[in-house]
């Protein structure tokens, strides 16, 4: 199940690209005698990469409540022929709570973990709850409504019209999880068809216990028009980029000249460095949504690097037809009965008002494969680190 939030920090400027994958990765390769000879080439399937559904989502600021910082409304595919759901966030300052549809179905235990990990030092409460809503993209833009009655009782009434011009179409990474202080994984949750709702011609009443409340306002720190604190995306790809985990690894064979292969749910590209397969890219498909990780020099052939070899690359990760969402420096080094691998993010969009290193240079993630011999699979341990 999705476990996605669009925190609430400002959400402005719409390139979602921080690199060129073609200038910033560069031509560079393994040489051939990092390998040694006389084992049978297979793949090792060392990443893991996994999509959640969504279809689009909305999120408005309150400017002077003393309960709710804001909502967000996202709305689901239906799964296995079901109905549509969706899920309400509501905003505290300490705590979220989070409301889904009767008709979603999803582990509780997972989800609540999930939240607390992403969202954390808020607290989270999840729970099921009927509401009413309406989210619609139309030529001028958002025009959206929510109705729910809050776990406490209170009953609140969200509407958003745009009614005047076209809507500033952009993509970001949201940076979700960037106050986690503990990641299972790095989370890549990336705002496709991307809109700041407009305050000329545009219609917002929001209301919290019968009393009215105001929109937050966006400061102005990108050109276009004044905005609202309110924003949404007509399509959202959610990833889980490798998840801390203790996992056996099975071999892939491959045959000599092989081009591609699919494992672990992903498809996996091969290039050959004379008679070892290295993995110039990888790709996770959902629908018609893809996450494409792009490795120079390709990941080597593990199972055959001679001990003690280390090589330390770069990577770029795509999404759908959007270059350099993510950058980053990648290390593999060979011990003695396996091998370790390190990936460190550097680069994806931050918003303005963030000073400092790009949030996704605080994740590090660290594998250690044991290889097996024989028969026996090779055993991978990873984790997530926050600097």
């Amino acid at each position: 199940m999705a476990v996605a939030v669009v925190i609430l920090v400002g959400c402005v400027g719409m390139d979602p690209s921080v690199v060129d994958p073609e200038s910033y990765l560069g031509n560079r390769t393994n040489p051939p005698d990092v390998y040694r000879s006389g084992t049978e080439p297979v793949l090792l399937p060392v990443l893991d990469v996994r999509i959640d559904p969504m279809d689009r989502l909305f999120l408005v600021n309150f400017a002077d409540d003393p309960i709710y910082e804001g909502v967000e409304l996202q709305t689901f595919p239906g799964e296995g022929g079901g109905a549509p759901g969706a899920r309400v966030l509501l905003w505290r300052p300490d705590t979220v709570d989070v409301y889904d549809s009767p008709g979603r179905t999803f582990d509780e235990d997972v989800d609540h973990r999930g939240l607390e990990a992403l969202l954390s030092p808020r607290a989270v409460t999840l729970q099921r709850a009927d509401f009413d809503y309406r989210f619609r993209i139309t030529e001028y833009g958002l025009d959206a409504a929510l109705r729910i009655q809050d776990r406490e009782g209170r009953l609140l009434e969200i509407e958003v019209v745009e009614t005047r011009g076209e809507p500033v179409i952009g993509g970001l990474i949201a940076p979700v999880g960037a106050t986690s202080a503990s990641p299972d994984y790095l989370p890549l949750f990336f705002l496709d068809e991307f809109a700041l709702v407009k305050r000329a011609g545009t219609r917002v009443r929001i209301s919290v216990d019968g009393r009215e409340r105001s929109p937050a306002k966006m400061t102005r720190l990108i050109k276009g028009p004044a905005s609202y604190f309110t924003r949404y995306s007509n399509r959202v790809v959610i990833a889980h980029w490798n998840e801390r985990r203790e996992a056996v690894l099975e071999p892939v064979p491959l045959s000599p000249g092989s081009k591609t292969v699919e494992a672990g749910g992903l498809d996996w590209s091969i290039q050959w460095n004379g008679e070892r397969p290295e993995v110039p890219s990888v790709t996770a498909r959902f629908g018609e949504d893809r996450l494409t990780f792009l490795f120079s020099p390709p990941l080597p052939d593990l199972a055959a690097l001679r001990p003690g070899v280390r090589i330390e690359g770069r990577f770029v990760v795509n999404v759908n037809d959007v270059p350099g969402v993510v950058a980053g420096e990648y290390e593999v080094e060979r011990e003695a009965e396996g091998a370790r691998i390190v990936f460190q993010p550097l680069e994806a969009w931050q918003p303005p008002i963030v000073r400092g290193p790009s949030w996704v240079s605080s994740y590090r993630y660290e594998a250690e494969i044991a290889l097996g011999t024989g028969a026996a699979p090779a055993r991978l341990v990873s984790n997530w680190e926050r600097r």
